[in-house]
């Protein structure tokens, strides 16, 4: 069957299934598990006929024999768009469901590394914009405090303040 890597993908193992007599059988756990995960997207019995054809086309084809998944995943898609629509379904969730956790876990750090107790009342907005920033954006070291503060400056007319007494007002509100 298919999933990132070779867990389910594999021609070696559909064409040595091909030879004996499971040929059949071969990823039909695997396509269970899915169409039970997945029951509400995706037509169980419409899946099972499609993916019977897809292993005959898979296995009787040079053009497949070299693929990753995610080239077999791009050429059905292209290729054969419309023919295999369950399996279409089934193949769009498997490119983007990851196989690991590591990068939900490296977003957890690092929002926890930002949002600490005492910048626990950060918005939604500005705690994904630090994240992304924190993620995506350059090593400090390399950052230009300097532009970035300018470019700050730009975006909106900014009230300069100062500290005069006569500026400030008196307690009760009244100012002299």
């Amino acid at each position: 069957m298919f999933c990132h890597g070779s867990q389910f993908w594999s021609k070696k193992k559909a064409i040595v299934a091909k030879q004996s007599e499971n040929f059949s059988h071969y990823g039909a756990d695997k396509l269970n598990n899915l169409l039970a995960h997945f029951s509400s997207s995706v037509n169980a019995a419409d899946a099972r006929s499609e993916f019977a054809l897809l292993k005959q086309i898979m296995v009787s084809s040079d053009l497949y024999a070299s693929f990753s998944f995610q080239e077999f995943a791009e050429a059905v898609l292209s290729k054969h768009s419309g023919v295999f629509t369950e399996m279409e379904k089934l193949i769009k969730i498997a490119l983007v469901i990851p196989i690991a956790s590591v990068s939900c876990e490296r977003g957890f750090s690092t929002q926890n590394r930002i949002k600490t107790r005492f910048r626990n009342s950060l918005n939604n907005t500005n705690l994904t914009n630090l994240m992304m920033i924190s993620e995506l954006g350059p090593p400090q070291e390399q950052f230009d405090f300097k532009r970035a503060i300018i470019k700050w400056k730009e975006m909106k007319q900014r009230r300069q303040r100062t500290e005069r007494t006569e500026d400030r007002a008196e307690p009760g509100g009244m100012s002299h």
